[in-house]
This record gives C-alpha cells, structure tokens and sequence, in this order.
C-alpha cells in the first residue's frame, strides 16, 4: 500500500485465512476479498493510493481510484476482477458482462484488421525529415546535407563539413563553423515538390529531384576522397580516441587524455582531403523554353569585414589566402558566375557540378580537383559501399522499403564506427553521442546478426580499451550503467561466434568488471537500505542526476554477471557459483 493506509482485510466468499495483511485461499472456485483503507487519496495527479496484491504467481498494483462498477479492472490472464465493495456481483456475472460488450484489446484490433504495409503506415505516421550524413567508413570527416526536405522549403540549401559530431573550424572564417549554401531554382516558393532517396534504396549516395514548375533539378551527391581511388586499402580512418573526443558527452580519465594527446601528435598533415562530389542537371519539361538557375556554394558567414572570391576563369571560390573551398563546372567547363540562369529549349539539360573539399584546399591541389571525373567517382563510391554490403547476409523480405532500411541502416552504423583501419579498435558511436555501454550495444548486435562478427569484435574492444582502473566502464556523460551492458554485449557476441581466442585475450578485463560491480554491490549491503535497496547498486542511468536504485542499472548488472559466467565458467569454477549468486 502506497499514500493510504490498510484497514480491515476479510475473506467474503470462499475459504480461508487473514493474518494481519496476509491472506491465503484453500477453497476452489470463485473467492472474495473485501479491503478496507484508510484516508485513501483518489485525486488526480501524483500521491494517489496504489494498492498492491502481492501473490506468488499473478502479483498485481492498480490505482484505488480506477477502481468503478461501470468499467472494473479486468485481467482475464490471472482470473482477477476489482469492484467497489458494495457492488455485489460476481466473477462470472462481470465477466460476461464485458464479454458481451464485444471489446478488442489493441493487440486483437490489430488482429482482425488488413495486414499493414510500410507505405500504408507511413501515410499516418508523423514526417520527420533529417539531416544526410555522407562520408566515408572510419573517417570522422562527414558532410551533413540539408537539401530537399520534403515539406520543408528553406532560403537556401546547405552543407556543414564535419568531425564526427563536431563542426568544422576555418581559420578563414575566424575560427566560426564551416557553413556553406547554394541554391537550385528560384529559390524558395508557394510549393515545395521535392523528394531525396538513397542509391538502390541503401547506399550513401544521395539522389535528390527538385520540380520548381517546368524545370526539374536532379542532383547526385557522395563523399568520396580527393586524389586516390576510393576502396577500402586507401581509407585509413581515425583513431578511436580522437573520434570519440570528437563526439557529443565523451569522458576521459587523466591516462586516456594523455594517450589521446599522443595520439593527436601522430596525425599528419592531411595531404588527401574527403571531397563532398555533387552534380545536379536541370532539366526544361516544357513545351516552351525556360530559365534554370543555380546559386553556387558560398560561406554563410556574415561577419563585418569577411570576403572571398570567386574567380571565372578557372570556377573556384577562395577564401582571402587563395585556398580553394569549392570548384565547379557548367557543362563541363569552369563556372563563369556565382549565380546562373541558363535559357533551356524544350527537352535540353544543362549539368551543373561543384567539388567541396572537406577543408580548403592549395590551388594546385584544386586545379587537380578541377580535373576528377564526376561519372568515374561514382561509380567508384557505389562500388566502394556495395563492396562492404556484400559482406553481409542477405536478408530478403517481402516489403521491400523495410528490407532497404536494414541494409541502410547497417551502412550508416558502419559509416559512423569509427577507427584506423585495417585493424584495431572502433568506436560504435550513436549518431552525434559517444559510445555508451548500453545504447552502442544494439548496434554491436547488428552486426553479429549481419554477419559482420569482425566489426562486432572491434567495437567491444572499445570499452574495454577505456576500461578504469578498478574494473568500472564509463564513457559518456557520467552515465553508471555501461558496465553490466558492456558485459552484456560481450556475452551475446560470444552467443554469436564462440570465440573462444578473443575470450581468452580479455578474461582478465571481464573478471575485473565483474569484480567492479560485486564490489559496488557490496558497499550497498547495509542495515539502513533494508526495504530501501539493500544489495542492489545505485547510480545514474540517463542525463537526469537522480542516482537511486534503479531497475535498469541492477538489470544491466544482473546481465553482464550472468554473461560473464556463462562465458568463463569453466576457467573460473571458483568464482563462477559465487557470482552467479550475486547475479
């Protein structure tokens, strides 16, 4: 009983014994308990009565309030019915009562109704448009594409050049946020018709088809690198620790930072850029001729004194030291203005491309640039992201967006784990967040699923790479959970693959965070937390700082000890019954 106080309990109909405020039936069929309580609070809001009818199979808790003769709290699985007291109508008259009502529970609406698609519950499902990631698996310099949104019309598209979840700084912008904007079309208008789809449905490519009246902008957009040929031996990638400093709510202790300061002595000089390719060819639908337009790409940077050029001859855009931000093309040759209108005849295109590096680049290095072949760099990025997609297992379903969601999905987990390649630790980053013993789990365990057991395995080995001292994982936001849901995905990855090499290598870590957490639960073994948490672990699960003894905490912990046993039972015989206990 919570916010009220028990009063008489009796047994009305059946057999049985009260003792105090424990009841026992020893008669069959339909039995009665009548409760009365003291200065119950039925009121609306928090502090109401909850009353709780602990029994050793079916144990229930309901709101005194709820409780009404019009509408009785029916729980057909455990043969439970609760009625005001002076109502005197009986299980089965109730029972019968609501079972000629003809009601559906949700589960059994869904049941009895056409079987759903994709498409047909996304027509009343709330549309919530993103931002597009592109880059390159590994690599922390991303492109986030804000460009034809459906329903969403905007003065001007955009691309933020990124490390990870980090903006990019420019000297030449004074130290602000690398922001640059264009526009296809006339620009924002009455009606926005646009659309945006991934290559095939899954691969990072971007597709996007602007209708502004009789000229239709289709563009084309991915990241690719800036001189070498874009596959998986000339992707080098990113340590773990620079990426995840790079990420939103990382932690470090004093010898992790120290380790990242060594790490971020080491980096070269980059002498090969990413570079965002982006091709977009208008096309005049009309029966008449019509102007297409474009805007090129320009800093969005408004501060008193900021300039940068744009030079005709050659199509670069340069910031005041003459390094190149952008180049680009009409029809194949340098861009003679900022801003173009093209008269298109019926029927005729005009292909519009402009090359972004992900920082500015020398002007030897852009007139290289100038040179690539648009056709020649996609192909070899839609190679390049099949390549890894062909390592995968095949997953077949019959709604074909769903079965494109998963393989997208997949693509862009692996687009933002991060590491060096071809070995080595990988950071499996939750979008802008860090990566965190609970949330990275599930994607860890998509790649087992996916057959990606190799990417799984590196990404586990963050955690314990950043492992503490006395045995505690923690990586994000003063967050307490990580170390039983680590444990956790350790144990499904070795339910996956049986690795029994890699168990071997990180036995000591496993014991130690196992020790971590026994010894955590033992500081919570006190007198004063009997009936207030005594023998399970507090601490903060999310950003509130509301550490108290949470069920998902002690959950996560109850998890990773039972993994832990299950895997290293017979190396630890020892150990393995006394943790299981305290699992």
């Amino acid at each position: 009983m919570q916010n009220g106080s028990l009063g008489k309990i009796s047994i009305v109909l059946g057999k049985g014994k009260i003792q105090n405020n424990v009841f026992l039936f020893n008669s069959n069929g339909e039995n009665r308990l009548e409760i009365d309580i003291i200065d119950p609070n039925i009121k609306s809001g928090s502090g109401a009565t909850l009353v709780t009818i602990r029994t050793k199979k079916h144990p229930f808790t309901f709101f005194l309030r709820d409780v009404s003769s019009n509408f009785p709290i029916y729980i057909p699985e455990y043969k439970v019915i609760v009625i005001p007291a002076e109502d005197n109508s009986g299980y089965k008259e109730i029972s019968e009562m609501i079972s000629n009502k003809h009601l559906l529970s949700k589960l059994d609406r869904i049941e009895s109704e056409k079987e759903e698609s994709f498409d047909s519950a996304a027509k009343l499902t709330r549309d919530q448009p993103c931002p597009v990631w592109l880059g390159l698996s590994r690599d922390v310099r991303l492109f986030q594409v804000d460009f034809a949104r459906k329903n969403e019309a905007h003065e001007y598209e955009s691309i933020r050049p990124q490390l990870a979840a980090s903006p990019v700084k420019l000297k030449e912008l004074d130290g602000e946020d690398a922001l640059y904007i264009f526009v296809p079309g006339r620009g924002q208008g009455p009606i926005v018709n646009s659309m945006r789809r991934l290559e095939d449905g899954y691969i990072p490519i971007l597709h996007t088809k602007l209708i502004d009246e009789d000229i239709t902008y289709s563009s084309i957009c991915f990241a690719s690198l800036e001189k070498s040929e874009l596959n998986s031996s000339n992707v080098a990638g990113t340590n773990y620790l620079i990426a995840d400093s790079f990420s939103y709510g990382h932690m470090f202790t004093s010898e992790q930072r120290k380790m990242l300061y060594k790490e971020l002595k080491k980096t070269k000089s980059k002498e090969e850029e990413t570079v965002l390719y982006f091709h977009i060819e208008a096309e005049n639908t009309s029966s008449v001729p019509r102007y297409a337009w474009f805007k090129n790409p320009r800093p969005a940077h408004w501060a008193a004194g900021f300039s940068y050029t744009f030079n005709s001859e050659t199509g670069f855009s340069l910031f005041k030291d003459s390094f190149v931000f952008c180049v680009s093309k009409l029809n194949g040759n340098a861009l003679h203005d900022e801003e173009t209108a093209i008269l298109l005849q019926p029927g005729e295109k005009a292909n519009f491309d402009f090359y972004l590096p992900h920082e500015p680049v020398s002007l030897e290095r852009a007139t290289e640039l100038s040179r690539q072949s648009f056709n020649s760099r996609y192909s070899e990025c839609k190679n390049y992201w099949q390549t890894a997609i062909n390592t995968a297992a095949t997953v077949v379903l019959p709604e074909k967006r769903i079965e494109e969601m998963m393989y997208a999905g997949l693509l862009h987990l692996n687009l933002i784990s991060y590491g060096e390649e071809p070995e080595g630790t990988l950071a499996p980053t939750i979008g802008i967040y860090s990566p965190i013993g609970t949330e990275s789990s599930p994607i860890i365990q998509y790649y087992n699923s996916m057959g990606w057991k190799d990417k799984a395995r590196r990404s586990l080995q963050f955690f314990l790479d950043k492992q503490h001292e006395d045995g505690m994982i923690q990586n994000f936001g003063g967050y307490t959970v990580e170390t039983g849901a680590a444990l956790w995905s350790m144990g499904e990855y070795f339910r996956y693959t049986k690795d029994t090499a890699w168990l071997r290598s990180v036995e000591p870590k496993l014991i130690k965070a196992c020790d971590f957490l026994i010894n955590w639960r033992n500081q919570n073994i006190r007198n004063e937390l009997k009936g207030k948490g005594f023998g399970m672990i507090s601490g903060k699960v999310a950003d509130p700082n509301d550490d108290y003894h949470q069920f998902m905490l002690n959950g996560y912990a109850y998890l990773g000890l039972i993994r832990v046993v299950e895997m290293l039972g017979n190396s630890i015989i020892a150990e393995a019954a006394s943790t299981k206990k305290t699992a």
